[in-house]
């Protein structure tokens, strides 16, 4: 009998019992009763720490600006179910999604009458999605990877290309607590003969990456900047073979005539930052403009405009579609300005990578709004306006993240610390007695004034509420930690304009 989106929902969540189950066989066994839908898809697969979900946007909408059809899938969801999984930006239609869960209910209940694993939740969105489209005959399927990659539910695709964003520590309980453990979980989508495009990454990394590529006979191409933009299965690491990590990439030569004063990023890219309106740069002789905030979302750029670049090779993309592309791409809770005059900042920032690009981009926006130089030092930012909500999950690198945001810490007026909307969330206590210990140890070391007090309010909409009652048209509140908090945020907020 089918059922009927309320019981796929009460479906879908007694799954959930089943919990993280690293492997392929159920999958496998999944999608063979299905008669592998992803076959038929060609499937540019993501893979990577943080940015994925950035860079899923930007490749997808480029190839939508082309003409083509485009499905993507994405985990978590924000705000519901359905938007995992979209064609051409449009979430699937609950009709769609209930149709397609049927028949993935109908395999799975038959794996388990016949003494085989269930599939864990997210085999089941991951199997919806590729059914779904192959259903609607999608040109291209831009693919997240979930946790990992190895030996994640995605990885029995055979994608035509492979990219991974920037590897940090994350979910070391479950793919190792060190850099090169991780990367070799991540480098697990490289596909044998496939051409790979690896954003920056440190030594250890990419000493693994290109370990896995060269045992794949796959393509290296190196994505943080087009004029490192090629094959890197020899020894091309840096340009300077005697630096240090900070001086990794091709240094960029400015465009002669151009009246755009540009500035060098640690990556080589030149750039110019536009605060809450995004950044320009240049890509392969061309300026290019997102709406994205940070130098990150420029690096997140460069990496899905070189993974677009190699596509090329085979299949029609205009630099039109390119430009367009970059500059219409949209991304919810990822430093996102939902309110102006306050300025109220969305970030789904919750390992230590995360963090540091949050405190660099508000670093820069708080600077450049002060006509200032884009040359950042972190004693530079004062605000006495600035005010931080924090929740995170019990299961993230806390103090690694604390550390990180301490330049912002520093300089609030206010610190409000709440908890995320699940099950995992980090009580808000013990949060504040961390955060508290950081302060004291920065008033220790360097001498600077300790706040009052750190507020606690556990309920989320408590927390906001006080934040907003302290707001002046002034101020700049940034609510971040998990994107379980941002989330009901945004709704919240949006929802009481």
């Amino acid at each position: 009998m089918k059922k009927n989106y309320n019981q796929i929902i009460t479906f879908i969540e007694n799954s959930q019992k089943f919990g993280i189950k690293l492997g392929l066989d159920t999958m496998i066994e999944l999608m063979n009763r299905l008669d592998n839908p992803q076959d038929n898809l060609k499937i540019i697969h993501v893979a990577g720490t943080n940015g994925k979900g950035s860079t899923v946007s930007y490749i997808e909408r480029c190839l939508i600006e082309e003409g083509y059809k485009v499905g993507s899938y994405i985990s978590p969801s924000l705000f519901s179910y359905e938007e995992r999984m979209k064609v051409d930006l449009e979430p699937i239609s609950r009709k769609d999604f209930v149709d397609c869960f049927n028949k993935i209910i109908i395999a799975s209940e038959q794996m388990v009458h016949e003494g085989k694993d269930a599939p864990t939740e997210f085999e089941l969105f991951t199997a919806v999605a590729f059914l779904y489209f192959s259903q609607q005959k999608v040109d291209f399927a831009v693919v997240e990877v979930g946790l990992g990659g190895r030996y994640d539910a995605t990885n029995i695709v055979k994608p035509i290309i492979s990219v991974i964003t920037p590897i940090d520590i994350d979910h070391a309980g479950i793919l190792g607590d060190t850099y090169e453990q991780i990367a070799y979980e991540k480098a697990g989508i490289i596909k044998q003969g496939v051409p790979a495009v690896v954003a920056k990454q440190n030594k250890e990394v990419m000493g693994v990456i290109r370990q896995v590529a060269i045992d794949k006979e796959a393509k290296l191409i190196c994505g943080w900047h087009v004029e490192c933009a090629q094959s890197i299965n020899t020894d091309i690491y840096y340009n300077d073979q005697n630096a240090g990590d900070e001086n990794w990439g091709v240094k960029n030569s400015n465009i002669e005539g151009s009246s755009i004063q540009w500035s060098k990023t640690l990556l080589g890219m030149s750039y110019k930052n536009l605060g809450f309106d995004g950044s320009l740069f240049l890509f392969d002789g061309r300026e290019y403009h997102t709406r994205l905030i940070g130098e990150h979302q420029v690096e997140n750029a460069i990496l899905s405009l070189s993974v677009l670049k190699e596509l090329s090779h085979r299949y029609s993309i205009s630099n039109k579609a390119l430009k367009l592309g970059i500059e219409n791409t949209k991304w919810q809770c990822r430093l996102e300005r939902i309110k102006k005059s306050p300025d109220i900042i969305l970030d789904g920032a919750h390992n230590p990578h995360g963090a540091r690009a949050l405190v660099k981009a508000m670093q820069q926006i708080l600077l450049s709004e002060a006509d200032k130089d884009l040359t950042i030092k972190k004693s530079d930012m004062t605000n006495d306006n600035l005010i931080i909500i924090l929740g995170m999950l019990s299961d993230k690198d806390i103090d690694g993240v604390i550390d990180e945001i301490m330049p912002l810490i520093n300089h609030a007026s206010s610190i409000i610390v709440t908890e995320p909307v699940s099950d995992r969330r980090l009580e808000a206590n013990i949060l504040a007695y961390k955060l508290q210990k950081a302060i004291d140890k920065s008033v220790e070391e360097k001498g600077l004034n300790s706040l009052n007090c750190i507020n606690i309010k556990s309920n989320y909409i408590e927390a906001l509420n006080l934040a907003l009652n302290s707001l002046n048209p002034n101020s700049k509140l940034i609510i971040f930690g998990s994107f379980y908090l941002v989330a009901p945020i945004r709704i919240k907020i949006l929802k009481s304009e």
